[in-house]
C-alpha cells in the first residue's frame, strides 16, 4: 500500500525520533520536491527547516554546484531501470558556513498524480571522507618516503614459496622499469642465478633463516637483472608481522639500493690507498671540507723537504709551502689559480674529481726535475666531507722527449704519432696545438681521426683522394713493398691550399705498430707548382695562340670568301649586262648588299678584337628613352613586313620624356644585333615582341630592362651553352635556312658590352619554340637640361643642310688610287677643291712649297709608303709656319682602333674618319673646320 502523504502519529513520532536522516521525495517534470523530512535529515544537513526553506525550493539546489549533476544522473540511472536503488555522497555548505559531506541513498515508493516519489535515508560522510583523505596523505608520505631512500616492498608466502612485489608508489615505478612481475614464484631460488656468486649464499640464508621461524634476517647483496647495464648493491631485510596472539599476518621484504654508497666507500678506499704508493716523490691525506693536513700522521715521503708540506697542519699551508718548491713562475702562477682549497670545493660539485699539473722542482746539488702531481678529490662517505688525497712522479725522461720533439715539431712536423692496426686505434706523441683537438697519449679511433680531417677538406674530389691514401690497408700494402712509405695529399680550406704530406714507417717490426709523421710542405709545393703553372701557362699560351691564329685565318677567310665572291661575281654579271640598265641596277644593289655585309664583318672582328683585348671604350652621352625607341621602329618595322612578320613593341610608358646617360652606338648596338637575330631566325608569319621596362632608383640611377621574344627557330641546349662564344653558330640547326650568313660574332660582342656596361644577359630557348632574351642594366638617369640639349643636336642633324655647299681648297694624301678616285669625288661633290698626293712625303713637299694659307685642310691616311700618318702629321707641326698651329689635320684611315685614334691625336692630328668613308659623317666633320 502507498505511504499517505500525512502519516499517522505513532509513525511520525518514530520516524522524528531516527538519529538518522530520512525523507521522501517526488520527482515532476525533472524538479525535485522535498515532502516530509525528520529531524535528522536537518541535522545531517547542518541547517534548520526554515534556513533550507530560505535557499531553495528544489533541495538539488542546496549541493555545491559541482556535486548537483552526481544527484541527477543517479536519479536518472534508478528511472532507467538500470539501477534499483541510487546511492550518491555530495557536500553542502551548512548554515555555519563549514563545508560537510552527506550519504543519500534512494528508492522508488509510489507514483501518485503524475508525480514519482522516493524513500531516502542520509548518513554524515564527514568521518568516512576525513580518514580516506588522512589515508591518502600517509600513503602519499610513504610512496615519497619510499622513493626518497630507494626502498621497494613485497611480501613474501613461505609456504608457497612465491613474492608479490607492491604495485603501487616507488616499487612499482621499478618493476615497471626493470620488467620485474607482480608474483615470482619459486622463491628465492629463481632470483638466487642473478645475485653475485659471492653473495648468493648469504642471500638463500636469509629466507631459510624467515622460513624457519626467525622474526628477521637481513644481508647486503650483490646483483644484476637482465635489464640492468651494471652490478648493484643491495641492503635486504625480512619481517615476520604477528597479531597479538602470535598468528602470523604476512611477511613483508624491503629492499634498498646501496649502490651509490658502496661506490663511493670503495672510491673512498681506492683513494686512501694512493698516499701508500711507494713510486710516489709525497703523498698527503688533505680534509677540504675541515680546511686540515694531517701533520705527518698519514703523509708520506722519503725527502724531508717534501714531507715537511704538512707542518702548518691546514691545507690553505701545504698549498703555499707547496707552491715555493715549483722552480718556473708561470707554472707557480698556474699552480696558484687552480689549487684554491675553496675554488676546489666548488668545482668538485660542479663534477670535478681528478685534477694534475706538471711542475719543475730544483734539487740541493742544483740538479732541475720534472714531476706530475695529482689531486683526487673524494667525498668521505662515513662523514660527507669533501677529502683530497696528493701524489706525485717522476716525469724528467718523459719532459725530455716533449721538449725533443717540440723542437723537431718547430722545425719540421705537425705532428708525431703512432698507429696500431690492430686494434685501428691511433695516439699523438708530439701534437702542435691547433692541429687536432686530443691529447698526447690518448688513444683515438684511427677513422674517426681520418673522419675529422677529411671534414676539413671541402672539395669532395680531395675527400675521395684523401680517403684512398690514408685507408689502413693502403699503408700496410705501401710499407711491405718499402719500409717507409710516403704519400702527399691537397687539400683546399677557407679559401687556402694545403699541401700535406705524411710519412709512415714500422715503429718497431713488420705487421706491428706504424710510426706517423706529418709535414705541411705547403711552401715548397707552392714554390713547385708556380713553376709548373708558369711553364704551361706558357706552353698553353703559345698552343691557344697558334690555334686561335689558325682557326681565325680559317674562319675569316671563309666568312670574307662569301660577300666577295658576291661582290666580284655580280660585278662580272653587271658588266655583261651593261645593256639592260635595269638588270645591271640590280646585280650591282646586290654588290653593294655584299659590300655592307663585308663591312659589317670587318666592323664585328674590330669589335671582337678590341672586347678580347680591353680596348673598347664607352662614351656616355644623354640618350632620350622616346628617340630609342622611334630608332628602333624606323629600323625593324619595314624590316619585319618586308619579312611578312608581325613586330609587337610594348613600351614602358612610365619612361616617356626620360632618358639615360650611355653609349649610344653601342646600347643600340646591343639592342639591333639581338632583334637582327630574332627577325633573321624568326620564318614569315612570325611574331617578334619587344618589351621595354624601367624603374626609377633612389640614388639617381634607372634599372632598365629591355625583352625580345621571338617565335623562331629557337636553340638547342648544347648551342646555349657556347653561345657567347666567338665564331659559335648553330649550323646542325633543323629550322636554320642554308642560306643564313652570318659571322657568329653578334653575340659574342653583345656580351662582351653588357659586361662593360655593368648588366646582365639572359636567354630561354628550346628549337622550334623560340628564344625569349633579356637584358638589365642600371644606368644614370639623365637630366631635363641633358634632354633638351639631346633633343636640338637631333633635331639638326635630322634636318642637315647638306645641300650647303662647303669652300676650301683640301690637300689629300693617299696611296691607294681606288681610294683617291672616291674620297676625290665625294669631297668635290661637297664644293671642295682637291689636290691628292700619293704618300705622306709628297704631301709634306706639296705643303711645304705652297704659300701660307693654301690648303683649308689636310686629310691623311695612316699608311702609306715613305712617310705613314702620324709621322706626316708630325713633321707638319714642326714646320716654323703661320699656318701650321691652326690647320686642321684629320686622319682618314681604315684604322679604327682605339689606340690609332689616341695615336693619330698624340702625333697632332685634330679628328678621325674611318673608312669606309660614310658621306654625311666627312661631311659633318669637315663643316665644323670649314664653317
Amino acid at each position: 500500500m502507498p505511504m499517505p502523504v500525512n502519516p499517522h502519529s505513532t509513525l511520525k513520532d518514530i520516524l522524528n525520533n531516527i538519529p538518522g536522516g530520512v525523507a521522501v521525495f517526488s520527482e515532476r517534470g525533472g524538479r525535485i520536491h522535498l515532502e516530509y523530512a525528520n529531524p535528522g535529515f536537518y541535522t545531517l544537513h547542518h541547517g534548520s527547516k526554515e534556513y533550507w526553506s530560505r535557499q531553495s525550493d528544489n533541495p538539488v539546489d542546496w549541493l555545491s554546484a559541482g556535486d548537483r549533476h552526481l544527484f541527477m544522473e543517479e536519479l536518472a540511472a534508478v528511472q532507467s531501470g538500470a539501477r534499483k536503488e541510487g546511492s550518491v555522497t555530495y557536500r553542502i555548505v551548512g548554515e555555519d558556513g563549514n563545508l560537510y559531506w552527506v550519504n543519500n541513498q534512494f528508492r522508488p515508493a509510489y507514483a501518485q498524480d503524475g508525480a514519482q516519489y522516493y524513500y531516502a535515508s542520509f548518513l554524515d560522510m564527514d568521518g568516512q571522507k576525513a580518514s580516506e583523505q588522512e589515508l591518502v596523505k600517509v600513503r602519499q608520505i610513504y610512496d615519497d618516503a619510499a622513493q626518497l631512500s630507494k626502498l621497494i616492498i613485497w611480501t613474501y608466502d613461505s609456504e608457497k614459496h612465491c613474492v608479490h612485489m607492491l604495485q603501487s608508489g616507488y616499487t612499482g615505478l621499478i618493476c615497471q622499469k626493470l620488467g620485474i612481475p607482480a608474483v615470482i614464484k619459486n622463491f628465492p631460488e629463481s632470483i638466487a642465478v642473478y645475485v653475485d656468486a659471492q653473495d648468493r649464499q648469504a642471500f638463500l640464508e636469509t629466507y631459510r633463516a624467515i622460513d624457519a621461524g626467525e622474526p628477521a634476517a637481513e644481508c647486503i647483496i650483490r646483483f644484476k637483472l637482465p635489464s640492468q647495464k651494471e652490478q648493484q648493491y643491495e641492503r635486504m631485510a625480512l619481517r615476520r608481522i604477528q597479531d597479538k596472539n602470535g598468528q602470523l599476518l604476512t611477511i613483508y621484504g624491503f629492499g634498498q639500493n646501496i649502490t651509490d654508497q658502496k661506490m663511493a666507500e670503495d672510491k673512498f678506499a681506492r683513494a686512501y690507498k694512493q698516499i701508500n704508493d711507494p713510486k710516489s716523490y709525497g703523498s698527503f691525506h688533505l680534509n677540504l671540507t675541515q680546511n686540515r693536513c694531517d701533520n705527518g700522521k698519514r703523509g708520506s715521503s722519503k725527502i724531508k723537504s717534501v714531507l715537511e708540506l704538512q707542518n702548518s697542519g691546514t691545507v690553505d699551508g701545504y698549498f703555499a709551502d707547496f707552491a715555493k718548491l715549483i722552480a718556473d713562475e708561470d707554472v707557480r702562477a698556474e699552480f696558484y689559480r687552480r689549487f684554491d682549497r675553496k675554488l676546489l670545493l666548488k668545482n668538485f660539485n660542479k663534477g670535478v674529481e681528478k685534477i694534475s699539473l706538471e711542475y719543475p722542482v730544483v734539487y740541493e746539488n742544483g740538479m732541475r726535475h720534472w714531476r706530475e702531481g695529482f689531486l683526487d678529490l673524494v667525498k668521505n662517505p662515513y662523514t660527507d666531507d669533501i677529502e683530497a688525497f696528493t701524489y706525485s712522479f717522476d716525469i724528467d725522461g718523459r719532459k725530455r722527449d716533449e721538449f725533443l720533439m717540440k723542437k723537431l715539431l718547430d722545425v719540421s712536423f705537425d705532428y708525431i704519432g703512432i698507429i696500431h692496426p690492430t686494434t685501428k686505434t691511433f695516439e699523438f706523441r708530439s701534437l702542435k696545438p691547433a692541429i687536432y683537438p686530443a691529447k698526447i697519449g690518448e688513444l683515438l679511433d684511427y677513422e674517426q681521426c681520418c673522419a675529422y680531417v677529411r671534414s676539413l677538406i671541402t672539395a669532395a674530389g680531395e675527400q675521395w683522394d684523401y680517403d684512398a691514401l690514408v685507408a689502413l690497408p693502403a699503408i700496410i700494402e705501401g710499407l711491405h713493398k718499402n719500409n717507409l712509405h710516403k704519400v702527399t695529399y691537397i687539400r683546399h680550406t677557407e679559401g687556402k691550399v694545403f699541401c700535406i704530406q705524411l710519412l709512415y714507417t714500422w715503429l718497431e717490426q713488420p705487421d706491428g705498430d706504424i710510426l706517423m709523421i706529418r709535414s705541411d710542405v705547403t711552401d715548397a709545393y707552392a714554390r713547385e707548382q708556380e713553376q709548373f703553372i708558369a711553364l704551361k701557362k706558357a706552353k698553353h699560351e703559345a698552343e691557344t695562340a697558334n690555334l686561335a691564329k689558325s682557326e681565325f685565318i680559317s674562319r675569316i677567310s671563309h666568312d670574307i670568301r662569301t660577300p666577295l665572291n658576291g661582290i666580284i661575281g655580280m660585278l662580272k654579271f653587271a658588266k655583261e649586262d651593261i645593256a639592260d640598265k635595269d638588270k645591271a641596277l640590280a646585280e650591282l644593289n646586290k654588290v653593294s648588299q655584299s659590300s655592307h655585309y663585308l663591312l659589317s664583318l670587318l666592323n664585328d672582328v674590330l669589335d671582337i678584337s678590341k672586347a678580347e683585348s680591353g680596348k673598347i671604350e664607352l662614351h656616355p652621352e644623354p640618350y632620350p628613352f622616346d628617340e630609342y625607341m622611334q630608332g628602333l621602329r624606323n629600323i625593324f618595322t619595314p624590316l619585319c613586313n618586308q619579312k611578312g612578320q608581325k613586330l609587337v613593341i610594348h613600351e614602358g610608358h612610365h619612361a616617356h620624356g626620360k632618358g639615360i646617360i650611355v653609349d649610344r652606338v653601342r646600347f643600340d648596338q646591343i639592342t639591333v644585333n639581338l632583334l637582327s637575330n630574332a627577325v633573321k631566325y624568326t620564318p614569315r608569319g612570325g611574331t617578334i615582341t619587344y618589351t621595354s621596362a624601367s624603374d626609377a632608383l633612389p640614388d639617381g640611377r634607372i634599372a632598365c630592362s629591355f625583352t625580345i621574344q621571338d617565335t623562331g627557330i629557337g636553340m638547342s641546349k648544347q648551342f646555349q651553352q657556347t653561345m657567347f662564344e666567338p665564331f659559335t653558330q648553330e649550323h646542325d640547326n633543323p629550322g636554320r635556312s642554308k642560306a643564313t650568313t652570318g659571322t657568329g660574332l653578334g653575340l659574342s660582342i653583345v656580351k662582351k658590352l653588357i659586361d662593360l656596361m655593368g648588366g646582365t644577359i639572359t636567354l630561354q630557348s628550346e628549337r622550334g619554340r623560340g628564344t625569349t632574351v633579356t637584358v638589365t642594366l642600371t644606368l644614370p638617369a639623365a637630366t631635363p637640361e641633358d634632354l633638351a640639349r639631346c633633343r636640338s643636336r637631333q633635331l639638326a642633324q635630322d634636318h642637315p643642310e647638306s645641300n650647303k655647299p662647303l669652300h676650301g681648297r683640301i690637300l689629300l694624301a693617299e696611296d691607294n688610287v681606288i681610294n683617291t678616285e672616291i674620297a676625290t669625288r665625294i669631297l668635290r661633290g661637297f664644293n671642295l677643291q682637291v689636290d691628292a698626293v700619293r704618300n705622306g712625303q709628297a704631301a709634306l713637299d706639296k705643303f711645304t712649297a705652297a704659300a701660307p694659307g693654301t690648303y683649308d685642310v689636310i686629310l691623311l691616311d695612316i699608311q702609306m709608303p715613305i712617310l705613314d700618318g702620324y709621322q706626316t702629321a708630325a713633321k707638319l707641326r714642326a714646320l716654323e709656319r703661320p699656318d701650321v698651329a691652326q690647320l686642321p689635320i684629320i686622319a682618314m684611315t681604315a684604322d679604327v682602333f682605339a689606340d690609332a685614334v689616341a695615336k693619330s691625336k698624340a702625333a697632332g692630328m685634330n679628328d678621325h674618319v674611318a673608312k669606309p668613308i660614310d658621306s654625311q659623317a666627312l661631311y659633318a666633320t669637315l663643316a665644323q673646320y670649314l664653317s
